[in-house]
């Protein structure tokens, strides 16, 4: 399904190269300005970060990544502010939670042992 804009916008896709010539960043734009996937890959392939505009702003998850594939950030946006919980992660256990309500933190942030378990909320 497409929406109106996809219809009668005209619709790209960049492929930046690395020095290899291997891909590094795919990024769409919708009559010149972002709108849609992004991935950011290193010079050997691995993908390290991918997220999704809307209208020129960040819009959705943008997730970064480890070299094993496993999800370093997880940072949920909305019309180009952080809404939502971002997750912070080391080696695939999480680290720190955040709630951010339209680009403001909202709340304290709750940081995690090894286990998994909260260990503690710092003051801001």
């Amino acid at each position: 399904m497409t929406n109106e804009n996809e219809t009668n916008g005209q619709r790209t896709e960049l492929t930046v190269l690395g020095e290899r010539g291997q891909t590094v960043r795919r990024q769409a734009f919708l009559d010149g300005v972002p709108d849609g996937e992004w991935t950011t890959l290193d010079d050997d392939g691995w993908l390290l970060e991918r997220c999704r505009f809307r209208g020129g702003l960040l819009d959705g998850d943008l997730l970064r990544y480890d070299r094993e594939g496993r999800i370093e950030a997880s940072l949920p946006y909305r019309a180009g502010k952080l809404h939502g919980e971002a997750l912070y992660y080391d080696a695939g256990r999480l680290q720190v939670r955040i709630a951010y309500l339209q680009g403001r933190q909202d709340g304290e942030a709750v940081l995690y042992d090894a286990a998994g378990r909260p260990v503690r909320t710092p003051s801001r």
